[in-house]
């Protein structure tokens, strides 16, 4: 405390009075000098666990800075990071590397989840998963992928006209003289979406206009009109086949006179099962007053998972 000391002396004491030299940063209280330490930073792995504007660094998640006008109290500018006076200056940030979305789990912090995209480790809305590792409480895993359930379907009714809804996806029947749109090929029947090209480590490595995600590389968007017709733009800037459900309806008055809107589906009142069949010889069974389908009524199955090995769930059935 000789430099404080010194500083008291010197140039009196008042509240207003701060500053930092080679042994520490202090300010006075009134009476005398008082240390001032630096902020608490929080630990990370990578700069993908720290906020906008810090960098993670040795010391944690570090403010990076121009000059000390930059800086919180307790700290200087120093080779680019605020860093206080008796601290080890950092080299440089630690970058969120990786080749594939597995490499990014070491560097995942609690609560959030990151992805691989253009060779570094970024947060995602739609994180990653699997059998050891389960989706967070109101989402589903649907092909290593973590979904809201509006992004999904289990019955055929909730994907609207001319789409089934095949292992939670809504999609279209496919054959040699029916091909699949832009981005998706012909499996089994139906269209799935076609895996990326090339392999990669960085967007650098693929075609133009592509981004490196996973180890991929996919038709880069920020925009659903730049994917063209059946596609959208996903979250992780990427075109998807469109394999969304697509609600008929959000109120009653958007269905057919004296019929109801539930879940996105229109529904028949009924008393009975010969009520349903008038309205629809595939309404087959009238549950608590509404029509449904056979499949509706009886299904084995929400995803493939579910089904035995080689089997997909189609329209809530095991095929």
């Amino acid at each position: 405390m000789a430099a404080a000391a010194t500083f008291a002396l010197l140039g009196g004491c008042s509240q207003e009075d701060y500053y930092c030299d080679e042994t520490g940063c202090y300010y006075c209280d009134g009476l005398g000098c008082r240390d001032v330490d630096p902020p608490d930073r929080g630990d990370c792995g990578c700069n993908a666990d720290c906020a906008s504007g810090l960098s993670c660094t040795s010391l944690g998640c570090t403010q990076s800075c121009d000059d000390t006008d930059d800086c919180a109290r307790g700290t200087i500018c120093e080779a680019g990071f605020c860093v206080g006076p008796t601290e080890t200056v950092p080299t440089a940030s630690i970058e969120c590397t990786c080749t594939n979305n597995s490499d990014c789990d070491r560097f995942e912090g609690d609560g959030e989840d990151l992805v691989c995209i253009d060779g570094s480790c970024v947060p995602t809305t739609t994180p990653t998963c699997d059998e050891t590792r389960p989706c967070s409480a109101g989402r589903v895993c649907v092909d290593g992928e973590c979904r809201t359930p509006d992004d999904v379907c289990r019955f055929s009714s909730e994907c609207g006209p001319g789409r089934i809804c095949v292992d939670q996806h809504c999609t279209i029947g496919c054959d040699a003289t029916t091909p699949c749109p832009t981005g998706a090929i012909c499996v089994d029947g139906f269209c799935r979406e076609e895996p990326g090209t090339d392999d990669c480590t960085t967007t650098a490595e693929c075609p133009s206009g592509d981004v490196c995600i996973d180890g991929r590389c996919w038709d880069a968007c920020t925009s659903d009109e730049q994917c063209g017709e059946g596609r959208y733009c996903g979250p992780d800037g990427r075109c998807r086949v469109d394999d969304r459900p697509r609600p008929i309806c959000s109120r009653d008055a958007d269905c057919a006179e004296g019929a109801v809107c539930r879940d996105g589906v229109c529904r028949s009142p009924c008393e009975d099962a010969t009520d349903c069949r008038r309205f629809d010889e595939q309404l087959t069974f009238c549950i608590e007053l509404l029509c449904y389908t056979t499949n509706e009524a009886t299904s084995d199955c929400s995803a493939a998972s579910e089904c035995d090995a080689g089997q997909s769930c189609v329209d809530g059935i095991c095929r």
